[in-house]
């Protein structure tokens, strides 16, 4: 069975393939219908769920000759949970021989369960699998439509309208970060001076840390909270939330000046650093759930086998816990957290990138797994983005921003899918996620601005946009018409809005050997300037060595700065103007 799969030993009495499309050629070949069940190593119900349904011998017996049982990782398969996610974890879908949703469920005992089991093979052998009996799980395509500001005032009225004033965060309960809601937030704060937006941010930051969803103990962020007070977590630990909220705790340290998040932020790292860290660079993935163990002291602790940790190096979480790392030093001034992103880096290049095929999905003892997805390259881009000073990060960028044009563009409608367009097999429906297509957005805006160095002449040849900038805008309409059903997952799609409508460019020349010069670009690196590209042009014009500094908000150009308050001032002058 495959590895980092929730599994006990009596659910191992399933003879359980791996999904591809040989397990379908064996439902056709069969006359069966396959049986899709979606885990993961961090899910206390898949667990509960191996231990009871699928060890139970007549659930395993009515598998192993009336179905075709496949299991899936969520972390290792995102596409196929994209697809066939039934509401949660664990999830069950039946599927006929051609990868049609039948009819499916997320947790179920045994009893109950093994009498679905029953009524799907009776109906699926009257039916001949020819029918999708409870099709429509499938996200519906996105709709195109206009690009205007309405959009970012549209989501400043959901941020707003699902505050929690009482307990912080989103909605009553259960209830999730939403780290991408704050950070916009927190920037429309820095855009506007609004104090409720960031009461918003501040209320909920508080809140989450000093609730059930953070580890006093040992540190790090737990998935969500079950309560609308923060009181009682889900208890696994993952990469991915506690990537975002680092950025989250960082960004809210530099507005603030409250030494209370940047503590916060050290712990997170700690944590990381002490579990999840992988000595030859990146992190796993996540840590299992464990109410009890984690109720204990440290010393407790200490004397008790931890839970279980994913071992597996997913590409996705590591470029965005980088691109974390690396504005989390800046606004930190830690440099040591930029050291532990520039080893993240070098380790995802050098074993999961191969040139002209972009990223494989993860890497474990056993070397890269998977075809690389779209959001493993658009994730690497931007980290690669957040930091091109290393050598060959932007021949790498580049190369990679070529291949998701080539491989992933929709020519139609304009986006990315979530896979190669030449390679869905069984996954043959289209999806196209909102939140890799804003990121998307981003990267492309972004690489569009430092264009010199991020794109050659032969770049763009295979495609059919005319560029970066015109990739972005056409990332962008083809969901302007739908973003709004998203709520508050709509974050990064509203910040892409923000940013594209609201340009604002920074421009720096001075000697590149003036420590004036140098000081200047780290100063605008360093502060909170959400959005803003920041670009060194060369030399002063004049021969002078001292820096020059200026800012343009969308056709509104500032007077020339020529001293570090004053282009620290004059930047955020022009953040004020771009709102």
């Amino acid at each position: 069975m495959k590895k980092g799969v929730t599994d006990s030993t009596r659910a191992a009495q399933i003879r359980w393939r791996e999904w591809g499309e040989g397990a379908f050629h064996e439902a056709r070949d069969r006359g069966l219908p396959v049986l899709l069940a979606i885990g993961a190593t961090w899910c206390h119900w898949c667990h509960v769920m191996d231990e009871t349904t699928y060890s139970d011998p007549d659930v395993a017996a009515r598998l192993n000759t009336g179905f075709i049982p496949v299991r899936v990782d969520t972390d290792r398969r995102p596409e196929v949970n994209r697809r066939y996610n039934m509401g949660g974890w664990p999830s069950t879908a039946f599927l006929n021989s051609e990868g049609e949703v039948l009819t499916g469920f997320t947790y179920m005992p045994a009893n109950e369960f093994k009498r679905v089991l029953d009524r799907v093979s009776k109906v699926y052998k009257e039916t001949r699998g020819l029918d999708a009996w409870n099709a429509g799980y499938l996200e519906a395509p996105p709709v195109e439509g206009v690009l205007d500001s309405e959009i970012v005032k549209r989501f400043m009225a959901v941020v707003e309208g699902s505050f929690d004033s009482r307990y912080g965060g989103f909605g009553t309960q259960p209830k999730f970060p939403y780290a991408e809601a704050l950070d916009f937030a927190l920037e429309m704060y820095a855009r506007t001076g609004r104090a409720s937006l960031l009461e918003v941010v501040t209320r909920t930051l508080d809140g989450m840390a000093r609730g059930g969803m953070y580890d006093r103990v040992m540190g790090g962020f737990f998935r969500y909270s079950t309560t609308r007070d923060w009181s009682v977590p889900h208890f696994e630990k993952m990469l991915e939330d506690n990537a975002w909220l680092l950025l989250t705790y960082a960004s809210a340290y530099k507005v603030t000046g409250r030494d209370y998040y940047r503590g916060i932020c050290v712990e997170i790292v700690d944590y990381l650093d002490s579990t999840l860290w992988r000595e030859r660079g990146g992190y796993y993935g996540s840590q299992d759930a464990d109410e009890a163990y984690y109720g204990l002291s440290l010393e407790e602790r200490r004397k008790r086998i931890p839970p279980r940790i994913d071992r597996a190096i997913y590409v996705n979480w590591n470029a965005r816990m980088a691109s974390s790392l690396i504005r989390a030093s800046r606004y930190l001034g830690d440099p040591t957290l930029m050291e532990r992103a520039e080893t993240i880096l070098d380790a995802l290049l050098d074993e999961a990138y191969t040139k002209g095929e972009g990223m494989c999905h993860f890497v474990d003892d056993d070397g890269p797994h998977g075809g690389g997805l779209f959001e493993d390259q658009i994730e690497m881009c931007g980290a690669l983005l957040e930091d091109p000073s290393g050598d060959g990060r932007s021949v790498v960028a580049r190369d990679i921003l070529a291949y998701c044009l080539k491989n992933y563009w929709d020519e139609r409608g304009g986006g990315f899918f979530d896979i190669p367009t030449a390679s869905r097999g069984v996954l043959r429906n289209p999806v196209k996620s909102l939140e890799q297509n804003s990121r998307a957005a981003e990267v492309l805006r972004r690489a569009h601005g430092m264009a010199d160095w991020m794109r050659g002449p032969r770049d763009l040849d295979s495609t059919r946009v005319e560029g970066y900038a015109d990739a972005a805008l056409r990332c962008l309409r083809a969901f302007a018409g739908s973003y709004e059903k998203h709520g508050l997952s709509a974050a990064p799609y509203a910040a892409a809005a923000l940013h594209y409508l609201y340009p604002v460019r920074v421009e720096v020349t001075g000697d590149p050997e003036d420590a004036g010069t140098r000081d200047a670009l780290l100063a605008l690196a360093s502060g909170f300037f959400p959005g803003v590209d920041v670009r060194y042009s060369g030399a002063r014009p004049d021969g002078a060595r001292g820096p020059m500094v200026r800012a343009c908000a969308g056709t509104t150009c500032l007077p020339t700065a020529c001293t570090i308050n004053d282009a620290v001032r004059v930047v955020g002058e022009a953040l004020r103007l771009s709102e």
